[in-house]
């Protein structure tokens, strides 16, 4: 009986280090993802952490793009977050207190933070800290329809002004097509390619400025008086934008480089791209997006090396490779450029141009609930129910009254 105990307890021990052995932490990552193929890639991504370090796995919680939003501000509320979660550039203002800073981590280990593009640096930081890696940038480009650009005898230049988009929309409504689609989330990079600013320089909200009235003027304009638009619905506007430039019932339509890839794979038409047209000494907003570490993670340093696998070079060409991403590794960004964007006419020289005229998108404190009033609110301006004025003028009190 004696013996029998002995080899139980043996097998017991035995088992003890062999867990003891394999011992992980699991380190758990939110992200975005929009389906199943979208998961797939990430978690290829969040498999490449536990090749390199076999005692960290990386557990991947995943929701489409409007829910992850309404997910992440219920976590931080609760007190509940991932110890990994991926943020906007754009969202750091209001998500920064949540996170860890990323300084000491950098200067202890030596990481080169330079190795990164420096304006998508600045976007994930705010008051000189540093807050997420990122893993990719870009800024709004106008997709068109290269078939329908030359039967209407139109040039593309990347130096073109607003002046010359609406005369290119207006060429190209015809036979029941309109020129472009145009949605309220346009609104935002409209604003600062016409050289206006809705932010102050105290970082507070200026939507009453007649400036930035003029540059959502110029947009409802397009749908209500020029007609180069179809009108605009209200829920779901811009999925319906995609679907009718896809189809070809739109010429031109305002996007970022992260839609290449599907444009590419869906459009029947010879694609093209242009920059954002300028207008008044504006510039296109840049913006990108990384991920973080919650300050309140119980597993920091693990999370520290999760992020930067997750954002490394061989996590990078991944993502450029399968198109997924225009990368914030300046070295990684010639695989983007020679998969996803080969073969779509002026695709490089219109994004390397439109960073060189581009500026950080521009936020301010309770970005996410300004958003959510863009959302709400301007699609009544679209539709003629409101003027641009009043509708703007009610989203500052609203934004205001949420300070």
């Amino acid at each position: 009986m004696k013996k029998l105990a002995g080899i139980v307890a043996g097998l017991m021990l035995g088992s003890t280090l062999a867990t003891g052995a394999f011992a992980q932490t699991v380190v758990t990552w939110q992200m975005w993802a929009g389906n199943e193929e979208d998961v797939a890639g990430w978690q290829e991504i969040a498999d490449l952490v536990n090749k390199q370090y076999p005692d960290i796995k990386v557990e991947l919680q995943t929701a489409p793009w409007g829910d992850y939003w309404t997910k992440l501000a219920a976590q931080a509320a609760a007190g509940q977050m991932t110890d990994i979660f991926s943020l906007q550039s754009l969202r750091t203002p209001n998500f920064h207190q949540l996170m860890e800073p990323l300084g000491p981590y950098i200067e202890r280990d030596g990481f080169l933070i330079e190795q990164f593009i420096p304006s998508i640096i600045d976007g994930m930081s705010w008051e000189g800290n540093l807050y997420g890696l990122p893993f990719d940038l870009g800024t709004p480009l106008v997709f068109y329809n290269k078939d329908r650009f030359d039967a209407a005898g139109l040039t593309p230049t990347n130096e073109w002004t607003m002046e010359e988009f609406h005369a290119a929309a207006k060429a190209l409504t015809t036979d029941g097509k309109f020129g472009v689609g145009v949605t309220p989330g346009m609104f935002a990079a409209w604003v600062a390619a016409s050289g206006a600013d809705y932010v102050a320089a105290d970082g507070s909200y200026q939507l009453t400025d007649p400036a930035v009235v003029a540059a959502l003027e110029d947009l409802v304009n397009m749908v209500s008086v020029d007609k180069v638009a179809p009108p605009v619905a209200s829920a779901s506007a811009d999925e319906v934008n995609a679907g009718r430039f896809d189809s070809g019932d739109t010429a031109m339509q305002l996007d970022g480089p992260w839609a290449m890839i599907n444009k590419k794979n869906t459009v029947k038409f010879t694609l093209g791209v242009l920059p954002m047209p300028l207008a008044n000494g504006g510039l296109s907003p840049n913006s990108g997006a990384g991920f973080g570490i919650w300050s309140g993670s119980q597993h920091k340093d693990e999370a520290w090396k999760a992020v930067q696998v997750i954002t490394g070079p061989e996590a990078l060409a991944i993502l450029a490779k399968s198109g997924r991403a225009l990368v914030a590794r300046e070295a990684e960004q010639a695989y983007w450029f020679d998969f996803a964007a080969k073969d779509v006419n002026g695709a490089q020289s219109a994004i390397e141009y439109s960073m060189g005229k581009s500026k950080p998108f521009p936020t301010g404190a309770n970005f996410n609930i300004l958003e959510g009033l863009f959302n709400q609110y301007l699609p009544l301006a679209f539709s003629g129910a409101e003027t641009p004025a009043n509708t703007l003028a009610t989203i500052q009190d609203l934004v205001e009254q949420a300070m």
